[in-house]
Formats: structure tokens, sequence, C-alpha cells
């Protein structure tokens, strides 16, 4: 930590050692003559006493109101302290910004969209459908049909409904269903048993099917003739534990809302593809994904993205995990900020706490070339990403602040970009940024959620 300090500080050019009253020097960076912050301790002084020392001259200079500005002139802004809040900010920015470019710019030259049903296996194994439900009543029926109708030989399947105590009668619905689903394929009904989430829905299920291959898919989304059989096939090749169906949207133009969704995904899905082919992606879909039974351990039951769990259970268990492009599935993306702003925040939650709880896997030797970089960055993704954006955006709010009235400068600038945007009528850029910045702001506000202990477990989707 003191050799990063001293290099930073050194890159500033108001940076000085200081004794005061007989204390070990401490490192400084100065934005002027009355205000300082304190980066970090060198030798001989207590971590404790650095922030007793820090607390109280903070303190001392709240009460003038009068940050940043001069000793000399209380009135006027010098232009090295907006010279050197930008050099923080720049540095910050590139702390940020460096390892997605860097992971991008790697993971490039595995973003082909592999065939990999070009060997035709046409394997005829066992496999239990898994539907978790949770007041489904508009969507059971049109979900079971959807099965019924999959190329997959009806015989070889069975349906497990497992509900989560719906309460408009989705389980009425499925006893009417009952003798006619039956005659076709084998269905079976798990009532609450007191399920805390859908996660320990998942977890009875598995419990329940017999079937060689698992597979967890929602009542409200879509899915194609012959997908079950895409990933099927692709689970079939030797040690492939998982295979993650492609997500469609069927309302990517419904509100800028959606396309801001639809820009998003379309970016993490080339992450997927790329992770995919060196190794596995950690991050599933709930709405289809399939599973070696024999790859599976049970999941934690107090952490929703029970999908990732799923994954990461099946590479722990020695097998990769899989995004397969050709095996697809339709959902509808929520066309509210309100909708969307709950799912990020549950999602961001939950693909941190899994994370989290299995970043040791990152320096595992057995987990060579997923551990690091795959899990490496996702960890950085979902976790030191949100904290160094953070950080970022309120040096930025200052320096707007202090240079507020210089900002008039850059407006031919902005506006000549937004011009040759809306020329062009490519607005992906802005979308690509705004989803970034939308994102990051929720996993900060899941993560601060979860410090003060509301933890997103139990899920409230239809399906």
């Amino acid at each position: 930590m003191k050799y990063v300090t001293n290099g930073l500080a050194g890159m500033l050019p108001r940076c000085l050692s200081d004794s005061e009253s007989g204390r070990v020097p401490l490192r400084r960076i100065v934005f002027d003559e009355r205000l300082h912050v304190m980066v970090a301790p060198t030798l001989g002084i207590s971590i404790k006493s650095t922030y007793k020392i820090m607390g109280t001259e903070f303190l001392a200079r709240a009460k003038r109101l009068r940050p940043f500005v001069s000793r000399a002139e209380p009135s006027e802004v010098t232009v090295l302290d907006a010279l050197t809040l930008s050099e923080i900010i720049v540095t910050f920015s590139a702390a940020l910004t460096t390892p997605y470019l860097a992971y991008y710019g790697y993971m490039r030259r595995y973003m082909r969209v592999a065939s990999r049903n070009a060997e035709s296996r046409k394997q005829r194994a066992r496999v239990s459908v898994i539907i978790c439900t949770l007041n489904a009543k508009d969507a059971i029926e049109k979900k079971l049909e959807e099965v019924l109708h999959q190329n997959y030989p009806l015989e070889l399947m069975e349906v497990i409904v497992v509900d989560g105590g719906s309460k408009d009668g989705t389980i009425e619905i499925l006893q009417g269903l009952r003798e006619r689903i039956n005659s076709k394929v084998r269905l079976i009904v798990v009532e609450d048993h007191g399920f805390r989430s859908k996660a320990s829905q998942i977890n009875e299920g598995i419990h329940v099917a017999s079937g060689d291959y698992v597979i967890t898919t929602d009542a409200d989304c879509g899915m194609r003739a012959d997908s079950i059989e895409t990933l099927v096939n692709t689970l079939s090749a030797d040690q492939v534990g998982a295979v993650c169906s492609r997500q469609v949207l069927t309302n990517p133009n419904e509100s800028l809302n959606t396309e801001t969704e639809v820009t998003y995904r379309n970016y993490y899905e080339k992450i997927r593809i790329a992770e995919s082919n060196l190794h596995s992606t950690p991050i599933y879909h709930g709405g289809l994904s399939a599973y070696r039974k024999a790859a599976l351990s049970r999941i934690d039951e107090d952490v929703n993205a029970d999908d990732t769990q799923l994954a990461i259970a099946a590479i722990r268990n020695g097998y990769r995990a899989l995004y397969e492009f050709e095996s697809v599935y339709y959902t509808k993306a929520p066309s509210s900020p309100r909708q969307t702003w709950s799912q990020r925040v549950r999602r961001g939650q939950g693909l941190q706490r899994v994370f989290w709880r299995n970043c040791r896997m990152i320096t595992a030797k057995q987990f060579d070339g997923f551990g690091f970089p795959i899990l490496a960055a996702e960890f950085y993704m979902h976790i030191i990403s949100p904290l160094l954006f953070m950080v970022t955006a309120a040096l930025f709010a200052i320096w707007v602040v202090l240079l507020i009235s210089d900002l008039v400068l850059f407006s031919p600038l902005i506006l000549t970009l937004a011009i040759l945007m809306y020329w062009k009528r490519d607005w992906s850029p802005v979308l690509f940024l705004a989803s970034f910045v939308y994102y990051q702001i929720a996993l900060f506000c899941a993560m601060i959620l979860h410090l003060l202990g509301h933890n997103y477990s139990r899920w409230s989707r239809c399906g």
C-alpha cells in the first residue's frame, strides 16, 4: 500500500511530507493550502491514529464551508486545484476501465459462435424438466403445451412443477391438467413445503428428478420446438456439465428502457460466448438451462441467482458450463424503470453473493482457466467495479461544481457529437454507457442493501 500511495502522490504537483507536533511524516495529497486529504500513513504510525487525525482535521475544515479555496483569496479557485483533482479522477477512471478493456481485448479472439451440435450426437437420455412456479396461473398451461410440443421424445421426459405457495389457483389448474398431461408425459406436482426461495424449489425438484439430465425453465418463458433437443445434444459432450440457452426479448423496442436492456445484453452475450469457448461461463439465465444431474450439488437456499449457483456447482465438480447460442428461449423485459431497477438490484445482489462465496476458486489450481481470468473478471465487474465507480462519480461531481462556469466551453463538442449520432441514427454508444452506469449504481445499492440486512433470496416473478 505504501508503494501505491507514494507512486500516486509522486504524480501530483503538490504532494508534501509534513511533520506536525513531532508526529511521523504522513504522505498527503494537497488540493490547496487549507484543505488536504491524507492518503495513507508511512512507517511508524498506526492506522487507528491516522484515522483519528484525519477525522479531526476534516471536521475542523468542514465548519469553514470553503473547500478548495486558496489562503490568499477565499473567493478564488486556483487552476492548480482543478488540475490536481482532474489527475485523481483520471487515475480512478483508469483503474475502473482498464480491467474491462483488458478483459474484452483478451476475449475477442474467443468471440466466435461455435457450432456445438455439428457432431450430431443425438443422445437420447432421460430428461427431467423442472418448472418452478409462484402465482403462474396465466402462464402454466401454455408452458406445459410448449413442453409437449418439443422434438425430444416424450417417453424420455418427465415434467416436475414445484410450486412456491401460489395463491392464484395455479395448483388447481395443474390438478385439472394432470390427466391430460399424464397421457403424454409424466407430470409431478410438488406443492409448497415451506420453500423459502426459488433455490429451495430447485433443490427439491432436483431431488425428485429421475432423469440423467435436468432442465430448469420458467413458466413465463417461451421455447422453440428444438430447444430441449439442442440443449441435450450439447450437454452430452464429454466434460460438459451445464448448458445455458440464448435469451431473446419479445419487446426490444417497447420503450427506451427495453432498448437499453437490449444493448446491455448484447454486449454481455459476446462475453458469455468467449468465456464458453475458453472454459466456462458462470452467469446463466434461469429461463432455460440444462444440467447433468451427476454434476450438481445442493445449492445455497439463502441466495438467489440459483442458475449461476448450479453452473458453478458443475464447474466445481470438474465439468464445463457453456453458453449455447443455438438454443433459444423468449422472455419479456420489464418495460417500466421501477421493474427494471428491482430486477437489476435483486439479480446483482445474488451474483455478488455467489461470486464472494466462491472467490477462492480464483487462485485454486484445479480451476485453472476458469478461476483466472474468468471468475476473477466477473468478481471485479460485480464487486470491485461498483465501488470504484461510485468514488470516481463523487470526485467527478466535485470537479463539475468547481468548474461549472467553464464547462460551457465543452458544449460545442457535446452538441457536435449529438448531431453526428442523430444523423447516423446510432445511439448504441449512449445506450451502452447508460446501461453501464445504471448497472453500476444498481450493484452498489445491492451491496449496501446486503450490508443493511436486506437480502433478496425470495423471488417475485410469476415463473
